[in-house]
Order: C-alpha cells, then structure tokens, then sequence
C-alpha cells in the first residue's frame, strides 16, 4: 500500500510540474512553491562561419557551408543523385576541409593577404579542382578548400612628404611687368571699369578694362549692391578677369563704419550700429570690440577684405571724443575687425579739420594719438586726407612728402598708405589725375584712391618711370607693401 501512495503521489507532482498548475501565458504569477527555471541554451564558441566566396553563382543545386573548428579540420561531403558529370579526381590530402558542390569544368586557385594592425596579416588559400568525364545519372564532385593563418611581419611603411611653397610678395612682384605694378597702385569704383553711371555686373567693358590695368582694389558703394547672390557674381567674375590678367586678386573695399551711410547694412540687411559718434559718447571699447567683430563677420561674408574704416580723426566725423578715448575706441575696432578675418584702414590722417590753426607740436600730442594705436596694432592701411596743416600749409596731405613723413616717422606706420578720394574737389581743382597721382607716389603714397580719370593717372605713372622722374624701386616699393597685405587676405 505504501508503494502505491508513492506511485500515486509521484505522478501528481509530475502533472503539477509539467502543467504548471494552470499556468498561462498571461499569468502574471506563479502558485506557492513553484519556481520558474529559465530554459538553458547551449552555444558553440570555438567554431566560425565560413561560406565558400568563390562558389560559382550560376550553381543553384547544392550550396555547401564549411564550419570550421579552432583545428580548423572539418569534412562534409553532399552526393547529388541528379543526372550530370562524375569527377575523377580526388581530394588532396593536406586539405583541412573537403566539401562537394556543384561546378562544371572548372579550376580556381586564389590566394588573398590582408595587413593586419600590429604587424599581424591572414593568409587564406582557397583551392578547387574539378575534372569532369562523361555524362552517367549521378554526379559527385569534389572540392578541396584550404584555411591557414600566419603571423607576418608587417609591410615597410614609405612616407613621401611633398612640400608646396606659395609665392612670396617679392616673387609675384618680380613676375609683374611696370604696367601691372602701376595697375597695384589705384583703388577705383566699378563704374570707373564697366563705363556705366551704376555698376551692378562685370560686365565685357570692365574685363577689358581689367585687362589693361588689373587694379589693386575696387570700392564698392550702395549702387553696386543689389543682393547677395548679385554681390557675390559679380565680385567673382571681377576677381576673375584680374587674376587672368596679372595672376594675383584685387582687394574688394567698402566704406562700412556704422550709421545711415552703412552700405552693406543698407542693401544686405546686416546688424546695423549707429554712427560712431554715439559710441565716443559711450565710452565702451568692450562694446566698440564687440562691434568691430560683428561688422566684420558680415563684411567676410559679403565678399569683402578691406573696410576703409575706423574714423580716427577726433573731430566730429569719427567719435568726436578726446583724442585719447578716440585712441582707445579705433584700437578696439581694429582688434574687432581682425578677429573676423576683416582689414581696415582707419582715417583719415592727420585727423584735423582742414581749417584748424594747430602747431605741429599740437598735432603731435593731439591727433596724432588715434594713429599711433593704430599702427600699434599693426594695422595694414591708414588713409590721409586732403588737409593742409602745420604740417604742409600748401600741400594736400596725401600729395605732401612732409605729411608722409610725419606718418611714417612720428606715427610709426609700416603699412599701406592709402590717399584720400582724387575725384574730390579738393583734388581735382587744382591738379589732373595725372599729376596728382604723381605728385602722391613721389610723396611716398601706396595707393591712390578713386582717381576721377584712372587711365590718364596709369598711364601718367607708367611715364614718369619711363622718363626717371620717378625710380622704379620706388614704384616697387608701394607694391611689395601692397602684394603683402594681398597675401594676407589670401588673394594669391
């Protein structure tokens, strides 16, 4: 009796264990006293895939996979019963692994090596032979693939270095005939080059034009803006047709300072300031920074390199602040526009009014201050104006070798010196394009400003170096200083 309750009781816990005491799939629970075991699985780690990539496409009969094992010796053999081709020829015997698929009148051997990282390569050999006799029902055929891997060391490694050198200013001015070199010496407008009252293209009379003389640069105003996609076209076409006629770019100018007369701001919808005159008044060069790199991000973007801009005079046209808070603010334009990638030419030297009745000495100590930070910065353009002074009582400054003098020496500049406007009245009552552009480079000037008539004011300099009026290092001199800066903005 006591063996039957045993039987009988073993049975029902095999029926509770096997049925899970009415367990389903949406249980969210087990009864009392009955535990889940998850299901093991057991997995085969030593052994790896390895599907034949040289079996032929075109055998869709038997697809044969070789696993192999870490002895890497395996052997699967597959007999196809449909009618065909018998193989005679037999496995080699240092094959690791010998497998039968389907192929016809074939022969492969391929080797492949691949480098591996730290000097380690694999090597795999893949052979199959097939030798085919006459038709019968039954086909066998044999393959015979080989899997061997090496240890090598890795292939020597040969490192070419090639070293490209950019033309130095002095190289592109040694290529440059006198014509070109003269050409450097003029920042004119796009009318003066397309012959138009309002330039919006390049259009074939500016590519002409360009042709004979590849100006050094081209102020743009608010009538040759119209979008951006306008700017941009017609700034490339320009750039084009002087690097075909010279080999180096033209420097793209504006006059942006801030205020109602912002072109760029005006056509483009860029962040707008107000006239410098507000910020002298705030006393912020944090925020002058502030601004300068702004305004200059906007201006890179526009496909500008040169800004001729801060004001530095202290008068009333520039921040009509002391000389020495006027100092302080051009020095935190300058570092602002720089930081964008942007070059300025603050103006315009010696910074007084034309009328003002202040000894030299006074200039000195007074208005000199703006430019001397200036050209502590290093700036690459400082522009002159029209004014007579103690300096030069009879002369323009920018047509007086005093002046000049004065820039260089007591101010410290070592850039470019750009004149004030020519076709200003100022200018052109009293002398031709011509002789003011001489009488500007025997000055020392770099650069002549918008010329009123740019082809009788080349073509005045090319002759006075013909005649030895003016040396032709002299003319060399302006364009080493200009083909500099040219190199900075990444115009050859």
């Amino acid at each position: 009796m006591n063996r039957f309750k045993r039987i009988v009781l073993t049975l029902l816990s095999g029926c509770l264990v096997l049925g899970g005491c009415g367990r389903t799939n949406e249980s969210d629970s087990l009864p009392d006293g009955i535990v889940a075991i998850p299901p093991t699985t057991t997995q085969e780690v030593t052994e790896e895939d390895y599907t034949d990539p040289y079996e032929d496409e075109d055998d869709e009969i038997v697809r044969t996979t070789v696993r192999y094992t870490l002895e890497y010796q395996r052997t699967t053999t597959t007999v196809s019963r449909a009618p065909t081709y018998v193989a005679t020829a037999a496995p080699s015997p240092n094959a690791h692994a010998n497998t039968t698929a389907v192929s016809r009148h074939s022969s492969k051997t391929t080797t492949r090596t691949t480098a591996a990282s730290g000097g380690n390569s694999s090597s795999r050999t893949t052979a199959r032979t097939v030798r085919t006799a006459a038709p019968t029902t039954q086909r066998t055929t044999t393959t015979t693939a080989t899997y061997t891997t090496k240890l090598t060391t890795a292939p020597p490694v040969t490192t070419v270095t090639t070293t490209f050198s950019a033309p130095t200013p002095e190289d592109v001015l040694k290529d440059m005939t006198l014509r070109e070199k003269v050409s450097q010496m003029f920042i004119v407008t796009p009318e003066q080059l397309a012959g138009v009252s309002k330039a919006t293209e390049a259009n074939t009379t500016m590519k002409r034009r360009l042709a004979d003389i590849p100006v050094g640069g081209i102020l743009f105003g608010e009538d040759n803006i119209e979008s951006k996609s306008q700017l941009t076209a017609m700034v490339r076409n320009i750039q084009s047709y002087v690097r075909s006629a010279c080999g180096v770019g033209t420097i793209i100018a504006v006059s942006e300072a801030g205020g109602p007369d912002s072109p760029v701001h005006n056509k483009l919808d860029t962040t707008g300031f107000y006239e410098p005159a507000v910020y002298g008044l705030e006393n912020d060069p944090d925020h002058v920074y502030e601004i300068g790199t702004i305004m200059g991000e906007d201006l890179l973007k526009s496909g500008f390199h040169l800004d001729l801009a801060p004001p530095a005079g202290a008068g009333s046209s520039g921040y009509n602040a002391s000389p020495s808070v006027t100092a302080d603010l051009v020095r935190s334009m300058i570092k602002g526009l720089r930081s964008s990638g942007m070059a300025c030419a603050p103006g315009e030297f010696p910074g007084t009014d034309g009328d003002s009745d202040k000894s030299l000495a006074q200039l000195r100590e007074e208005e000199f201050l703006p430019f001397k930070a200036a050209a502590e910065e290093e700036v690459g353009f400082i522009r002159m104006g029209h004014q007579k002074t103690a300096i030069d009582k009879d002369t323009p400054a920018d047509l007086s070798a005093k002046a000049v003098k004065c820039l260089r020496d007591d101010v410290g500049f070592k850039g470019v010196i750009v004149s004030g406007r020519h076709d200003q009245s100022a200018i052109t009552s009293e002398w031709s394009s011509g002789d003011a552009a001489v009488a500007s480079v025997k000055a020392g000037v770099d650069m002549i400003l918008v010329p009123k008539d740019l082809q009788e004011a080349a073509d005045a300099l090319c002759k006075a170096v013909e005649d030895g009026d003016i040396p032709e290092s002299r003319i060399d001199e302006s364009v080493l200083r200009i083909l500099t800066q040219k190199k900075i903005m990444g115009l050859y």
